[in-house]
């Protein structure tokens, strides 16, 4: 361990996984991993469920997301925590970390908490959180019945702690927690969509208004050679 007092030098690549999650550079079975492990990345003291909904039914039984400090989203099989398959999500697309942050209680006191952040790596086609689409490299903090989508899954990641909803309270979760966040997301995709089209109508009728001009300007005209 280097302290404050020690001549600085340069730090060599950690090879040694922490849950499967390692410092940049590092390998994991082979395969470069594309993220830093923060260092203040710890294991959670609540316990937090991943609840996957395809529409409004739940695509499989709820994921545990507390038995250590990160998790890795993505299409590669080897090295994901929890795979997404769907054709426009990314190998490493996103990971999830605890962190121990420092906050003001209702007393005015400092305390540390854990709480879970996700950061994009960089997807092709982005993370959001309901339905917002996070920077990459950033980290968010996730809060409790947030809903998380990767790419062009349809797919919903709703985050839950365990005493939140019991396992036998999963129809109550979809009414309350999905459905209303479902709306939202498919409005944000609809909006996206719509953006999409009006941006490429404009640069359309730009293209067309600056052929029009060009044809009409009697500059342009009298620099052309005769033919």
């Amino acid at each position: 361990m280097s302290t404050k007092d020690e001549t600085p030098q340069k730090e060599l690549p950690n090879f040694q996984p922490s849950g499967r999650l390692a410092t940049e550079g590092a390998m994991w079975r082979g395969i470069f991993l594309k993220w830093d492990e923060p260092e203040d990345a710890v294991k959670p003291n609540v316990k937090w469920r991943l609840y996957v909904f395809k529409g409004s039914e739940l695509a499989e039984d709820p994921i545990p997301i507390s038995t250590r400090p990160g998790f890795l989203f993505g299409r590669d099989k080897r090295i994901a925590d929890i795979p997404i398959q769907h054709p426009s999500c990314s190998s490493q697309h996103a990971v999830l970390y605890y962190r121990k942050v420092t906050i003001i209680d209702q007393n005015g006191k400092r305390r540390f908490v854990i709480r879970p952040f996700l950061m994009d790596l960089k997807s092709v086609n982005g993370t959001f959180i309901n339905g917002k689409k996070l920077d990459d490299y950033k980290y968010y903090e996730i809060k409790e019945k947030d809903v998380v989508t990767f790419g062009q899954s349809t797919r919903d990641y709703v985050f839950l702690t365990e005493d939140s909803v019991s396992a036998g309270n999963v129809t109550e979760k979809e009414d309350t927690y999905v459905e209303g966040h479902k709306e939202t997301v498919e409005e944000e995709r609809r909006e996206r969509v719509q953006e999409g089209i009006r941006q490429d109508q404009q640069r359309e009728d730009e293209l067309k208004q600056k052929r029009i001009k060009e044809e009409d300007s009697p500059l342009l005209s009298k620099v052309r050679p005769d033919t």
